[in-house]
């Protein structure tokens, strides 16, 4: 089973995001909710119609490339919650 999680860059766009099961190992630990990262190194696919956290046409999908780094202090308040 994949991760999914819903990501927003530097312009507030939302972006939906997945790390596949076969890479589980190697981000879930590294991530954390509310938190702010640099990422570099993702695929770009088209969003699963199934399965739609945004309106965006597009997905970000980590692969083994994929790198990232915490930042450790930010000015930015990053929502845990979204209210319709």
């Amino acid at each position: 089973m994949s991760i999914e999680m819903l990501l927003i860059d530097e312009a507030d766009t939302l972006v939906q995001g997945c790390v596949p099961a076969v890479h589980q190992r190697k981000f879930r630990e590294r991530l954390t909710e509310g938190s702010v990262y640099t990422l570099s190194g993702f695929d770009v696919t088209r969003s699963n119609p199934k399965l739609k956290l945004t309106d965006g046409p597009v997905s970000i999908r980590f692969n083994e490339g994929t790198a990232f780094e915490k930042l450790a202090a930010t000015a930015r308040t990053i929502p845990t919650e979204h209210k319709v």
